[in-house]
């Protein structure tokens, strides 16, 4: 951890920024990691993010926008923003909305990962993107127990196999 933050210092990232962990509406520290002992008030267990820029959204700061969103994904694959209400807004929703866009193949809720899509993928002729089930032919050869021995109360002599019991398959007595 301390060669990685050494390396965001030499490459201009001055802030970082760790959300509330005890309570999501309320925003979280920011901390100027200048010295070693501004990072003693964060929480190491906790996810710290690196804060590229702080913004007030307005039209004429577009190539501003696009510039920190660039940067974010060359740098992690991940944005992530926190949108603060306008003090003239109403106090309910003083803390804004938190927006995650990541260029991971991730479910954002649970963060279940998933491969890259290839083309390879989506071949029903390729086994790398057949179903590891039926591995492609779309149905799968099971037994079920309970078609092959219907009443388990029976004896092999009274037929208690039941695909034994057909006519293909009924000992043959005429020879």
């Amino acid at each position: 951890m301390k060669d990685r933050l050494a390396e965001l210092r030499r490459r201009g990232y001055n802030r970082l920024y760790q959300p509330s962990a005890l309570d999501p509406n309320q925003s979280g520290k920011i901390v100027e990691f200048s010295t070693p002992e501004s990072l003693l008030s964060l929480d190491f267990d906790q996810p710290i993010f690196v804060l590229i820029d702080r913004l007030a959204i307005s039209p004429d700061i577009r190539s501003r926008i696009v510039d920190a969103i660039e940067t974010g994904y060359r740098e992690s694959g991940e944005v992530q923003f926190h949108a603060l209400a306008p003090a003239s807004e109403s106090l309910q929703n003083e803390n804004g909305t938190k927006y995650r866009f990541s260029a991971a193949f991730e479910c954002s809720t649970c963060h279940r990962a998933y491969r890259e899509p290839e083309p390879r993928l989506f071949s029903f002729n390729n086994p790398y993107g057949a179903c590891p089930r039926c591995q492609g032919f779309g149905n799968t050869i099971d037994f079920d127990p309970n078609l092959i021995l219907p009443d388990r109360s029976r004896t092999l002599a009274q037929g208690a196999i039941a695909p034994w019991t057909t006519p293909s398959t009924a000992p043959s007595t005429a020879r």
